[in-house]
């Protein structure tokens, strides 16, 4: 971690909601329980920046932390960054495998090389983390976006550190739609049901379109092959005046 960067935070942290923890991770320490108070810090700081854009809250959402962490721990250990994993499949897919039917977006971020182990130390990295995606300017602000989405509801945090390196994952979802249960691997021809509920009265049914995948593999494949279908759910509601998806449900065929 360079000075540029500790200096830039110690000057904006009372602004950004950056508070600093005290104390450092010790043999006896929970370093979970660190991560713990770093996800409560960077909620902080991205519903103070939803907040002076006049957008709701999010809330802290325990599966997409897990969801999340298992995609830190992914990159951390293999020394990369990206939205694919080394499964070759994109954030939607790992939350849909996991069991989850809202819709997501994702933001990622990596130090290699962090300022040291202490638990005020980390927590200034993740800020800085999380500040650097915030402060994007566009065309190029497309992780500053999705902080500010207004159509989500809430965010899991996922943290992984390894030999200094440390991952962090934002993983936004929009709930609005409760999806009765239905299965995520089927044979190829097979006929599936979905079928769920709008949990808001102030919103509606906008339209619902499936659209196809190749499987997560070299090889090419279209439609008659195996491949994942997503069945994303759009509805209408009056936080932005617009449809937007609220489901991202993925069927693995093969």
């Amino acid at each position: 971690m360079n000075g540029s960067r500790r200096e830039f935070l110690h000057a904006a942290g009372a602004g950004l909601g950056v508070t600093l923890l005290d104390r450092t991770i010790s043999p006896d320490d929970d370093l979970e329980s660190t991560f713990k108070e770093i996800r409560k810090n960077i909620l902080e700081m991205i519903n103070e920046e939803r907040d002076v854009e006049k957008v709701p809250p999010v809330e802290l959402d325990d599966f997409a932390t897990d969801v999340a962490t298992k995609h830190a721990v992914d990159m951390v250990t293999n020394e990369f960054i990206s939205h694919w994993g080394t499964d070759g499949l994109k954030p939607y897919h790992r939350y849909s495998g996991a069991g989850g039917t809202h819709a997501t977006e994702e933001n990622v971020s990596a130090v290699d090389g962090t300022w040291s182990m202490k638990a005020k130390d980390l927590k200034l990295d993740t800020a800085y983390l999380h500040v650097r995606l915030y402060q994007e300017k566009p065309p190029y602000d497309g992780h500053r976006r999705t902080i500010l989405r207004p159509q989500h509801t809430h965010v899991g945090i996922g943290l992984a550190l390894q030999s200094l390196r440390l991952r962090m994952v934002e993983l936004f979802v929009a709930k609005y739609v409760e999806v009765q249960p239905i299965k995520r691997e089927a044979k190829l021809g097979a006929q599936l049901s979905f079928s769920g509920k709008i949990m808001r009265r102030d919103y509606s049914l906008h339209h619902v379109e499936v659209y196809y995948e190749p499987l997560p593999t070299p090889v090419r494949l279209y439609k008659n092959k195996p491949g994942i279908y997503t069945i994303v759910v759009w509805i209408n509601g009056s936080i932005t005046g617009r449809a937007f998806p609220v489901t991202a449900v993925c069927i693995k065929a093969q």
